[in-house]
This record gives C-alpha cells, sequence and structure tokens, in this order.
C-alpha cells in the first residue's frame, strides 16, 4: 500500500509540464519569427498549423495555446494590414498634402514677385515723378533766388537815386538860398548905384 502510493507520487511528479513560464513568451517570439518568414515567402499558408501535430511553441501535440496563438496572429496579421493600409492612406495623403503645399508655396511665390514686381515699378515711377518735381522745384528756386537778387539790387538803386535826389535837393536848396541872396544884393545895388549904371550904359 505504501509502495503504491510511493510510487503513485513518483508518476505525479514526473508528469511533464507542457510549457514553462519563464520559456513561453520566448517560444511564442520565436513561432512568431519564423510565421512572419513563412509569410514572407510566396507558398506560404494563409494561417499557421502544426507540421505533424507539433505545436512550433512548444514541441508538444495537441498543445493547448496553439489556437490562442493562432488567433493572436491572425489578428496581428489583419492589424498589421489595416495598419499598412492606414499608413498607405496616410503616405497618399501626405504626398497629396506635400504636392498642395508646394503648388501653394509656388503660386505664393509667383504672387509674392509679381506684387514686388508691381511694387518696384510703382516705386520707380514715384521716383522718376520726384525727380522731376525736384528739378523744377529746384528751377523755380533758382529763379526766386535770382529775383530775389534782382530785388535787392533794385533796392540798393532805389536808395542810391534817393541818396541822389536829396543830395540834389540839398544842392537846389543851396542854389536856391545863394540866388535869393544875390537877388537882395542885386536889389539892393540897384536901388543905391541904379541911376548911376543907367547913365553908363546910355
Amino acid at each position: 500500500m505504501t509502495l503504491g502510493r510511493q510510487r503513485g507520487g513518483r508518476r505525479a511528479q514526473t508528469v511533464p509540464v507542457p510549457v514553462m513560464p519563464d520559456i513561453f513568451p520566448s517560444s511564442i517570439e520565436e513561432s512568431l519569427q519564423d510565421w512572419l518568414k513563412q509569410r514572407s515567402q510566396p507558398d506560404s499558408p494563409e494561417s499557421p498549423q502544426p507540421a505533424e501535430g507539433i505545436c512550433e511553441c512548444c514541441r508538444q501535440p495537441d498543445c493547448p495555446h496553439f489556437e490562442a496563438l493562432a488567433s493572436t496572429i491572425r489578428k496581428l496579421e489583419g492589424d498589421t494590414r489595416l495598419a499598412a493600409e492606414i499608413g498607405q492612406s496616410l503616405l497618399h495623403k501626405h504626398e497629396a498634402h506635400a504636392l498642395e503645399s508646394t503648388r501653394i508655396k509656388q503660386d505664393l511665390e509667383r504672387q509674392i514677385l509679381q506684387e514686388t514686381a508691381a511694387d518696384l515699378e510703382a516705386a520707380n515711377a514715384r521716383c522718376t515723378h520726384l525727380t522731376t518735381e525736384l528739378r523744377a522745384r529746384t528751377m523755380e528756386v533758382d529763379k526766386l533766388r535770382i529775383f530775389k537778387f534782382m530785388v535787392r539790387q533794385a533796392d540798393i538803386r532805389e536808395e542810391n537815386l534817393r541818396a541822389k535826389l536829396e543830395d540834389a535837393k540839398q544842392e537846389l536848396a543851396v542854389s536856391r538860398k545863394a540866388e535869393l541872396t544875390l537877388e537882395s544884393k542885386h536889389k539892393k545895388f540897384m536901388a543905391k548905384y541904379g541911376m548911376y549904371v543907367f547913365l553908363f550904359w546910355s
């Protein structure tokens, strides 16, 4: 009875464990890598199947984890395909946006160039107009300077003429005074010696 229990206990202890927790993740990773390698070949099947009834993760027949692994791989395959489609769509959108951005940039550069050219032409025309106006104003200023100089010369000439007129008036006054003096002397002389002068000339 004791031997039977011991043998039974030994049998219970020697039952093989299908999956060890410490090697299960690495076995799944290896299986995924093998499956990806098989998927890269053109003749690979759609979903992994156990080769000759042996599971690739634990090398055991009838592995209970194979269906979960296959479901996970199928889900990953679908997610990968969806991600590829999304990535391709995003790539197309990015390319379209890049082309649109390039077109908009070229249009903006062309518009800026045209506006700059128009501004330069307007500025050139404005500079030409201002140059012409400046020359005209410069000529007017020169004319005003000449006119001012002529007016100044005329004022000087007028002052000189006024001074000469005053001198002439003074000389005329002196001459008039001298004439009156001579006339008075002549009258006195004639009154005193008029008879003798008359007799002398007669």
